[in-house]
């Protein structure tokens, strides 16, 4: 019986070495109950950001126009801010993005996340100026500490007009957790690019 020869092996392809922190290229297929799943918290996530902004806008815009105008002058002395007019047109803008937000959350969610993600940063930066300008100081007086301008007389307890302002900053922080969950991934490319870090693969999936 003749003996076949073993057939020589064949040489191994080179393969050039993947540069160092090169991710591997990687497509996940999702399975469709847990895209459909994440479609529906998605869309109850809009539904809850409609309702927020919609009350933030009512409330800022009514307070940019109503409330702060009306503010005692001499809340401002002291301040950057010669009047209330300043603060009171930066409230009312607010407001109306607020409110633009929740049209555009209804009708173009893709447009509407990010206007609400901003406009939530914008009412939390908004009363984080308004404290550290106006009203640090009566934040400070139950600690003991003098530091700050005041706008309360000693013995004055605190009103709504102060307590709104932490109850306000939850409130955009609120809005911005909530639009972050649904923002569409080009403003998140946005996001990146504006922080500096590299985009994200365009076959991979969050």
């Amino acid at each position: 019986m003749a003996r076949i020869p073993p057939q020589a092996s064949k040489p191994a392809e080179y393969l050039p070495p993947r540069p160092k922190g090169m991710r591997r290229r990687a497509k996940i297929i999702r399975h469709p109950a847990l895209v459909e799943a994440q479609a529906r918290t998605a869309r109850r996530i809009r539904r809850v950001l409609i309702a927020l902004t919609l009350f933030l806008g009512v409330t800022a815009l009514q307070g940019g126009l109503f409330v702060v105008p009306d503010l005692p002058p001499q809340w401002f002395s002291g301040t950057p801010f010669a009047s209330a007019m300043v603060p009171a047109i930066a409230l009312a803008a607010v407001g109306l993005s607020s409110l633009l937000a929740a049209g555009l959350l209804a009708l173009r969610p893709e447009v509407g996340a990010p206007v609400s993600f901003v406009t939530g940063l914008a009412i939390a930066t908004f009363e984080v100026v308004q404290v550290l300008t106006i009203s640090l100081g009566d934040w400070l007086r139950p600690l003991g500490l003098h530091l700050g301008h005041r706008v309360l007389a000693d013995g004055d307890p605190f009103g709504a007009a102060l307590w709104l302002q932490p109850f306000y900053f939850a409130l955009g922080l609120l809005i911005a957790a909530l639009a972050w969950r649904v923002l569409p991934p080009w403003f998140i490319d946005q996001l990146r690019a504006f922080a500096g870090l590299p985009a994200r693969n365009s076959d991979e999936t969050s």
